[in-house]
C-alpha cells in the first residue's frame, strides 16, 4: 500500500529516519495481530499487540476503536511505565479519507507537552485499518526516540569521559534533534538514577 505522505509530515518522516539508522537491528516495531471489533451501545475491541519480542493481550471497551485501544494499552500493558515519554503525549484529532487509490488515509494529530502538534499519516485498505495504522505508528515512533535518548545520553557520557569533544559535540547535536518531539525529563531523570545506581 503506497504511503501517502503531507509536508507537515517531512520533519517526523526526516527523525524517523534517523531513528531506524540510530537503533539499526535494535529498533523494536509495533503492530496488531487477531484484532476483532464489536460495535453496540460501547465498542469492544479484542486484539494481541506486538512490541518487539514482547506481546500483550487486549480485551477492551470504550467509546471508538482509537480511543478504546488507546486506553487500553495505557492500562493493560507496561509500555507507559517503559516510556515515559508517552505519558507526555495527547492524542488530539483523527480524521480519516477515503481514498481510490488506497482505501483509506488516516491523519492522527499528536500533541506534545509544550503544545506543539506532529502529524502521522497512514494508509490502509478501510477506515479502520488506516486509522489503527496512526496509531500504532504514534506508539512505535515514541518509544524508539525515547530509546534513542538515553542511549545518546550514555554516548555523551562516555565520549565526555574519553575526552573525545568531537563526538560529543556529534551526539549533541543527534539529541537536540529528537528532544523537540515532547519532554524526556521524566525519562532523562530514570537514566541519571539508573546510572548513579550502577556506580554503587
Amino acid at each position: 500500500m503506497p504511503q501517502v505522505i503531507y509536508p507537515n509530515d517531512v520533519r517526523r518522516i526526516k527523525l524517523d529516519k534517523m531513528i531506524h539508522d540510530f537503533l539499526g537491528n535494535a529498533y523494536q516495531q509495533v503492530c496488531i495481530k487477531h484484532i476483532t471489533i464489536e460495535e453496540d451501545i460501547e465498542t469492544s475491541v479484542k486484539c494481541t499487540l506486538i512490541v518487539g519480542d514482547k506481546s500483550y493481550k487486549i480485551n477492551a471497551s470504550g467509546n471508538g476503536v482509537i480511543n478504546t485501544l488507546y486506553s487500553a494499552i495505557q492500562k493493560e500493558t507496561d509500555l507507559f511505565k517503559e516510556h515515559l515519554s508517552l505519558g507526555e503525549i495527547t492524542l488530539k484529532s483523527l480524521s480519516v479519507e477515503k481514498s481510490p487509490s488506497c482505501g483509506a488515509v488516516a491523519k492522527l494529530v499528536v500533541e506534545n507537552s509544550e503544545k506543539e502538534a506532529t502529524i502521522f499519516t497512514e494508509t490502509g485498505p478501510s477506515i479502520v485499518n488506516a486509522s489503527v495504522a496512526a496509531l500504532l505508528k504514534v506508539l512505535e515512533y515514541f518509544m524508539n526516540a525515547e530509546r534513542v535518548v538515553v542511549q545518546l545520553l550514555n554516548c555523551i557520557k562516555d565520549a565526555e569521559h574519553r575526552k573525545r569533544h568531537d563526538l560529543v559535540d556529534k551526539y549533541k547535536l543527534q539529541l537536540s534533534g529528537i528532544i523537540c518531539n515532547t519532554s524526556y525529563t521524566r525519562t532523562l531523570e530514570r537514566a541519571r538514577a539508573q546510572r548513579e545506581n550502577d556506580k554503587c
